[in-house]
């Protein structure tokens, strides 16, 4: 059995930052594995003078890598939650553990490698107060190292739900879109949810390890609740920018569980979306190498030896199998 830690700050929060009408007060979970210093890059953004830290309630870090982060000395104080599990959990793990341990209606979601701003901020506790029948709100997001490219302002299924068409992928934003929200199948990097649709619908799926938002999506829309990104809220990405030879590979270069796990998770997503679906199905079989064509074509042009790209694809092979083992077994 996985073991918890938990550890809370102990210095006090300012008499101001006790009185946040609880309309407006927000928890934050923070999912990190091996990246420390965009988790304190993270923090620092919403520490900064424009940033709405007074409107943060707890501030919740899930981290399974060590050695584990000197964060305590944030602007945090008492907010701050660290659980350190003793293995590692992976992603829907980690949030599920998260959001446990909040106690605001509205949760924040944000990945290590972002920044945030006040603006934003406010901006989605803003669209979540005035509209009750939204379960979940992304903001749109931009390049960190180029605020005008856009990394996605909506991801959406595409006819025939075997890929997302990412709203505004890599394109300069001369003005922002007149339209503040688009409905939104997946909610990458950061998102805003109500706690009483998390309970609603029992949290985070477990039978996904990582890329759990896309499902997220459709149990938290069978429940009549609408997902939407908005373009008016912006985070920013701190990952490589479009120019560099294979960006789009960057993920696969981290761990090789990872990928696994990446790959089993989009075969029981798929499994989801078209039911009855057959493993040899030639259309799942298509998708499935055209990403990991993709992928692979990116790690060649990142520099990555043979060795480790023929370590992925074998990752992403044994992934594709367990995406149907598993699901198969109900584990």
């Amino acid at each position: 059995m996985v073991k918890e830690l938990i550890i809370t700050a102990g210095s006090k929060i300012p008499e101001s930052d006790q009185s946040v009408p609880a309309s407006n007060a927000f928890d934050v979970v923070v999912v990190s594995h091996g990246r420390n210093n965009s988790l304190i890059q993270l923090i620092q953004s919403f520490c900064s003078e424009d940033t709405a830290i007074d409107m943060v309630g707890k501030f919740v870090v899930v981290v399974d890598s060590r050695p584990l982060p000197d964060i305590s000395g944030l602007c945090l104080g008492t907010r701050l939650t660290l659980i350190a599990p003793e293995k590692r959990v992976f992603i829907t793990s980690a949030k599920n553990m998260g959001w446990h341990e909040c106690t605001s209606d509205l949760i924040l979601f944000v990945d290590d490698d972002n920044v945030v701003n006040g603006a934003s901020l406010k901006h989605l506790v803003h669209i979540m107060n005035n509209n009750p029948s939204v379960g979940a709100v992304m903001p749109s997001v931009s390049y960190y190292h180029n605020k005008r490219m856009i990394w996605v302002y909506s991801p959406v299924l595409k006819p025939g739900k075997w890929r997302m068409s990412l709203i505004g992928r890599n394109t300069i934003e001369d003005a922002p879109p007149t339209t503040d929200l688009i409905e939104a199948d997946a909610l990458p990097n950061a998102f805003m949810v109500r706690r009483s649709v998390l309970e609603e619908i029992g949290g985070f799926d477990a039978e996904f390890r990582i890329n759990n938002s896309c499902d997220l999506c459709q149990r938290i829309k069978a429940r009549g609740y609408g997902t939407f990104a908005s373009t008016r809220a912006r985070f920013y990405h701190d990952v490589v920018v479009p120019g560099t030879l294979g960006y789009w590979a960057e993920h696969a270069t981290q761990d090789l569980e990872r990928s696994l796990f990446e790959s089993r998770d989009w075969v029981i997503l798929m499994r989801r979306l078209h039911p009855g679906i057959r493993f040899w199905n030639p259309v799942l079989s298509w998708h499935f190498m055209l990403w990991v064509s993709q992928v692979t074509i990116g790690l060649i042009l990142l520099g990555s030896g043979h060795r480790k790209i023929l370590a992925n694809l074998l990752a992403y092979s044994r992934g594709f199998i367990l995406g149907w083992k598993d699901q198969d077994s109900g584990s």
